[in-house]
């Protein structure tokens, strides 16, 4: 009787168990199933704003920030948790994602997307939810910018070339502009106002693909030679030369062109604090040249009254030499150091001399 007895519990203990898995399975394959993106199959998704098809580009202003609405239907059977925008979707979350969606109700979920300066802009937004390593949707959205084709993008920072005196070499600025990829170059070349000093060659044109299959992005590299500009600062009006054969003003960037003498002192200026009227250790400068030529330098004239000044060994420049004030003066004292250079050139060195903290 007993035996008997035994084997009835195992029987309903194994019967409870079994009712047990029936109850709970549901839930558990839901949650099992959750990363296969079974959740889209009862997953509905439309877009409120913009309005419009769902596949149509929307066409915008440059850089316009763009805001996207959605509305999600959950046709399940249990809530939808932890409904968000992917991070990966180079777009910005616009409002709180609800925390749950429960069965047969909707929300609302939103991003903003900023439009290109040209062209077209094409992206696949992913939906995701809690339990789902994959996205449960991904939203397509196109954005097209109002543009007409060609316009020029100088730098935003302008143009500047610098050139060291005496030397050959040609430097190089950039220009770039949109254009409607089936026509030939717009730019065919570029002049300056005023352009004395300056040569201008002929541009190297790169080419590169848009996300809108109709316009090309072209930069041109203009080498640029200073025939006799002399050391100093210069600005000038760049005015782009066009296919049509027309100027080209607007937006035109003004070049900066900056000449270098080729030899110069390092550090310029020095300047040396003393304390309590002690005198500061010596500061080594050096005089280079830009353009590797060698020429002889001498020291040609300083104020011996107030500052000592001694040929050093050259480790590579032209030539070094050691400064130090002979004593701290009672107020500040601005002094010049006076170099020859070559047969007739000449460098100067400023020297500041301070009382204080060194």
């Amino acid at each position: 009787m007993k035996r008997h007895t035994s084997s009835l519990a195992a029987v309903i203990l194994i019967a409870v168990a079994a009712f047990a898995v029936a109850i709970v399975a549901p839930q558990a394959w839901f949650a099992n199933r959750a990363g296969d993106n079974n959740i889209a199959s009862w997953l509905e998704v439309a877009r409120v704003s913009p309005p419009g098809e769902p596949d149509a580009e929307i066409e915008c202003e440059r850089l316009d920030q763009v805001d996207f609405t959605y509305e999600v239907m959950n046709r399940g059977k249990v809530p939808l948790k932890g409904l968000k925008i992917g991070t990966k979707c180079s777009c910005e979350e616009n409002g709180s994602p609800p925390a749950e969606v429960l069965p047969g109700e909707k929300a609302s979920i939103g991003f903003r997307l900023r439009a290109p300066r040209v062209g077209l802009l094409q992206r696949k937004i992913p939906l995701l939810v809690d339990g789902s390593n994959e996205p449960v949707a991904l939203l397509a959205v196109a954005l097209r910018v109002k543009f007409d084709p060609p316009e020029l993008f100088p730098p935003p920072n302008g143009l500047g070339v610098t050139f060291v005196k005496g030397s050959e070499s040609t430097q190089e600025f950039v220009l770039e502009a949109t254009e409607a990829s089936r026509e030939p170059p717009w730019i065919r070349g570029l002049d300056l106002d005023p352009s004395d000093g300056i040569e201008i060659l002929a541009p190297r044109i790169d080419d590169f693909a848009e996300a809108d299959p109709t316009l090309i992005r072209r930069r041109y590299h203009f080498p640029v030679a200073n025939r006799s500009l002399p050391v100093g600062q210069h600005m000038a009006m760049t005015i782009v030369r066009t296919r049509d054969g027309l100027p080209f003003i607007r937006k035109s960037p003004m070049l900066r062109i900056v000449v270098v003498d080729s030899v110069a002192i390092v550090p310029n200026p020095v300047v040396f604090k003393c304390a309590d009227g002690s005198r500061p250790q010596a500061r080594r400068i050096r005089v280079v040249n830009r353009i590797g030529n060698q020429a002889k330098v001498t020291l040609a004239n300083y104020d011996h009254d107030l500052l000592q000044v001694t040929a050093a060994p050259q480790a590579g420049e032209m030539a070094a030499f050691d400064i130090v004030p002979i004593a701290a003066p009672a107020s500040e004292r601005e002094s010049h150091v006076e170099f020859a250079v070559g047969d007739s050139g000449s460098q100067t060195l400023v020297v500041r001399v301070e009382p204080g903290t060194p």
